[in-house]
């Protein structure tokens, strides 16, 4: 079967589909069919490749409009896991509560559960590991420019290059007149650069 000039050839659209899976296109190109010898090489080619390129990012486009993907509700979430109150875990005595008694923007934080049967008198013990703070406050802070690091430029005269000059240094003056005799060329020096 003949590919039509700008179409992507079966094993180039199987290629799109496993990449989108996990973004790693050593993998994407094995499961796509390529050999395991060339996997790795065809993997990285492929992405350069502008109509594949293309593809993978229209898919991404349709993913994210499908799953109804923006900025604002990644940054809900993030805002979520980053500032969840812990007492929310809590009943009025102190106690965790059962999962499902907890509001739901607290269950998101929550990374895993244990629960233990301390037999039948004592009933369930749960267990809760909340996601990282840091890592969420890090991340909103990072998309909101937040904490960015200050750079500094220097330029050289009327925003051009810095001119650099090596000279020679002139041996330690052993006494005042020697100093006195070094400082006055120093300076007629200058003023000649500065005239020229």
């Amino acid at each position: 079967m003949a590919v039509k000039e700008g179409e992507l050839t079966p094993k180039q659209a199987n290629f799109v589909e496993e990449y989108l899976i996990d973004l790693n296109a050593t993998a994407a190109a094995k499961r796509a069919g390529y050999s395991e010898k060339t996997a790795e090489s065809i993997g990285h080619e492929n992405l350069r490749k502008p109509k594949i390129a293309e593809k993978i990012h229209a898919r991404r486009k349709e993913l994210q409009e499908s799953l109804q993907i923006t900025q604002e509700r990644i940054l809900e979430e993030e805002a979520r896991l980053a500032f969840v109150d812990v007492a929310f875990l809590f009943d009025e005595d102190g106690e965790l509560l059962p999962i499902h008694k907890i509001p739901e923007d607290a269950r998101r934080a929550i990374a895993g559960v244990e629960v233990t049967d301390l037999e039948k008198t004592k009933g369930l013990r749960f267990k809760y590991k909340l996601l990282d703070k840091g890592q969420a406050l890090g991340r909103i802070s990072k998309h909101l420019g937040l904490y960015a690091a200050k750079r500094h430029e220097h330029t050289g005269k009327n925003g051009g290059p810095i001119e650099t000059k090596i000279t020679d240094f002139p041996k330690e003056p052993a006494t005042i007149k020697e100093w006195e005799e070094q400082r006055k060329e120093a300076e007629a020096n200058r003023e000649k650069e500065e005239e020229g």
